[in-house]
């Protein structure tokens, strides 16, 4: 759908008191804030925007579904 792909990064506090995480929102982390940042950043571009978008499925209310994301290559950042 519509909102398909809409990225954000959240501080861990906010995820420990405020967030709802189900079968639409995906919840992605790394290792350190580096990585963290920077998948956001290829996530957020315009061609790991066109990536996800490729990934969905369903007609009336597309998404995407964890294997999905699964097959998504991330470019390495050297």
């Amino acid at each position: 759908g519509a909102l398909t792909g809409k990225i954000a990064m959240v501080r861990n506090e906010f995820i420990r008191k405020s967030a709802m995480i189900n079968e639409h929102i995906f919840l992605l982390r790394c290792d350190n804030i580096a990585k963290q940042k920077y998948l956001f950043y290829i996530l957020h571009s315009y061609s790991g925007q066109q990536a996800l978008k490729s990934k969905i499925t369903g007609s009336a209310q597309g998404g995407i579904n964890k294997t999905n994301l699964e097959s998504i290559l991330i470019p390495n950042a050297d």
